[in-house]
């Protein structure tokens, strides 16, 4: 009875462990749907289960909160969405489909395991393969349609194609087994299909920009994003639209993944950028980690960084805390309106203006970035922390602003105490009047107009121009030490800083808006546009980037953390 009474769990413990073996071998044998795409692609967007991930989408309160905001209404009325619709449409028409919007487009073609790599960003050129069940393939508006394409054949398999007369694009499909394609060229869907039947010619798996990045990554995500840096950004699409405007930077890499994962308390994404050239490998130990913990955790933001530049450090200084309002208007450049009317253009006073002779010089007091950068050079610094309170007192940068400053050596209180009174003293006051420093235990605090408070603990410098930030800074200094790899760690929290926005920016933006502020106007850009945006993704409360610098790659990990 006993040997009885153990037989099927043990029985059923083998059928578990037969499965996962059955199930890793699968895995690790499925051929990548890269595999059997031709190359040349500027890159590949792939999907563990794509139809999963449209239905999660299609009922997310983000999706119909995005669709009803001010932020969609803008973008839906861009040069870009008439672009894509236009796109779209001269498709369509090339397929011979009725008119389906892209919810209903998107959903026909879904499957589970998918992919698409895109050859050209101007003409949308592309190649999409998706693993689906061939009694729904067959379902399908273009297998339904498949009369009125011309039937052609590659690798074995039959494929269809059509071509629109008027716009000169072409549409491709073909059902291959478990499998549905698609594509823009009848090219392209004859070199998937014969690398699907075992003919010869290189993938984009098998080109190194893609195989180097998928070796480098450390697990695949939901969804991988791939990219051929090195050819897409000499596109001249990526240098006019490509928002971060960064392109001098991207130069230093050659390719790069992006790794997505979703869970219940926020979504991870995963970086990793390869370099075009190895460097120097950089230190064990970074000081992002230490100093970040600095930072108060009322804080909507912090930016902690490894060997901040010298000149980056005095233009910090400068425009967070000694003179952030040098220049409260910005230069204009552009030609003067012509007035219409019967408007004055000139007096009898103008008579008596010298045109022959330049007007007097008009002193204006300068910011003294030399004393700076005498003072920092030689104190080689290691990291450098920004913090931002943010709040509806202060809801911009500019107010209850916290700066640290690790040096290699320790700082000398008086000599920096003296260079950040000089190298602003010339803004505050008139012959030094209210630039001196008053001592209250272990802060320094300005004695003028300008609120500046300061401390010192040997190689770290704590700046400020909020007394609370600086003590909150102070006493965060027995926080455990973390230790952490990264060269860069930012955060930035969604708590005080949403409403303070919109509070700011729709004071802003109606007061410049001179009259033209009432219905039937666009959105603000800011107050409207992008709060909208914001208030769409109101389920993340914050956001962790973690940047790490290797020899030849650089890795970065993004937390977008739900409340």
């Amino acid at each position: 009875m006993k040997a009885r009474r153990w037989r099927k769990p043990v029985w059923a413990a083998v059928a578990v462990a037969l499965a996962f073996a059955v199930s890793a071998w699968v895995q690790t044998t499925t051929p990548r749907l890269t595999a059997l795409m031709p190359a040349g692609a500027l890159l590949t967007l792939e999907a563990r289960d794509f139809a999963t991930l449209l239905a999660d989408w299609n009922g997310s309160p983000e999706k119909a909160a995005w669709l009803a905001s001010d932020n969609y209404q803008v973008f839906s009325r861009s040069k870009l969405f008439v672009r894509l619709r236009e796109a779209q449409d001269e498709l369509t028409a090339a397929a011979g489909l009725p008119a389906l919007d892209t919810a209903q487009l998107l959903r026909s073609v879904a499957g589970g395991r998918s992919a698409l790599a895109l050859y050209d960003v101007g003409d949308l050129r592309f190649l999409y393969i998706t693993e689906l069940p061939q009694a729904r393939a067959v379902e399908n508006a273009l297998w339904q349609a498949r009369a009125s394409f011309e039937p052609r054949n590659a690798g074995g398999q039959a494929f269809y194609v059509r071509r629109s007369d008027e716009t000169g694009r072409e549409a491709a499909f073909a059902v291959a087994g478990e499998r549905l394609l698609l594509a823009t060229s009848a090219d392209l869907m004859a070199g998937a299909l014969e690398r699907l039947a075992g003919g010869a010619g290189e993938t984009v798996a098998q080109e190194a920009w893609y195989a180097d990045s998928a070796a480098a990554a450390t697990a695949e995500g939901e969804v991988r994003l791939t990219y051929d840096l090195r050819t897409l950004t000499r596109t001249s699409h990526f240098r006019s639209y490509w928002l971060p405007q960064n392109i001098t930077e991207l130069a230093a890499f050659r390719a790069g993944v992006a790794d997505l994962e979703r869970s219940a308390d926020g979504i991870r994404e995963r970086r990793v950028l390869l370099r075009q050239q190895a460097g120097d490998a950089p230190p064990e130990t970074q000081p992002a980690g230490r100093l970040l913990r600095l930072a108060s955790p009322e804080a909507g933001f912090a930016r902690a960084w490894a060997r901040p530049d010298v000149a980056e450090t005095v233009q910090l200084l400068r425009d967070k805390l000694l003179a952030p309002n040098r220049d409260p208007y910005a230069r204009y450049s552009g030609a003067p309106s012509i007035p219409g009317g019967d408007s004055q253009t000139g007096s009898e006073g103008d008579l008596e203006t010298r045109i022959d002779q330049p007007p007097p010089p008009v002193e204006r007091a300068e910011f003294g970035e030399q004393v700076l950068r005498e003072l920092l050079t030689p104190r080689n610094l290691q990291g450098a922390l920004l913090t931002h309170r943010g709040s509806e007192a202060a809801p911009w940068p500019g107010h209850e602003v916290g700066l640290a400053l690790e040096a290699q050596t320790p700082w000398p209180v008086g000599e920096t105490l003296a260079a950040l009174t000089s190298s602003a003293a010339g803004l505050w006051t008139v012959s030094g009047v209210g630039a001196g420093w008053a001592q209250d235990g272990p802060l320094y605090q300005l004695n003028g107009l300008k609120p500046l408070f300061a401390a010192f603990d040997g190689t770290l410098l704590l700046l400020s121009d909020d007394r609370a930030v600086l003590e909150s800074m102070l006493a965060r200094r027995a926080q455990p030490v973390p230790s952490s790899q990264a060269a860069v760690i930012a955060e930035w929290r969604r708590a005080g800083f949403e409403d303070a926005f919109e509070a700011l920016f729709s004071r802003l933006e109606h007061q410049s808006s001179g009259g033209f502020g009432g219905p039937g106007r666009e959105p603000f850009l800011f107050s409207e546009n992008i709060a909208s945006l914001s208030r769409a993704l109101g389920r993340v409360g914050s956001v962790r980037v973690e940047r790490t610098e290797g020899a030849d790659r650089r890795d970065e990990s993004v937390y977008y953390a739900f409340d």
